[in-house]
């Protein structure tokens, strides 16, 4: 059987360990998040989704251009490309 100091001991014990745990989550949090702001420009992950969301919009909208246009242009050049 435990006594209540050793429990308090054990609880103390856990209670440190979870707020050293805490602390450094929070630090990789920190460096995180400046990383996200040096490479994004985004001060927050909301935000960085929101640009990600935007920039495959746009990567979309450039692939749609560039397969139509290849369409056209293999369309205007068939008879030389297969001959």
């Amino acid at each position: 059987m435990t006594t209540a100091v050793e429990r308090y001991e054990e609880l103390k014990q856990q209670i440190e360990d979870l707020t050293r745990n805490k602390d450094q989550a929070k630090g990789q949090l920190d460096l995180l998040l400046k990383q996200l702001k040096e490479t994004t420009g985004c001060a927050t992950l909301k935000e960085a989704k929101t640009k990600l969301r935007q920039m495959e919009k746009e990567t979309a909208q450039a692939q749609k251009e560039f397969n139509d246009a290849l369409e056209t242009f293999e369309n205007e050049w068939e008879e030389i490309l297969h001959a």
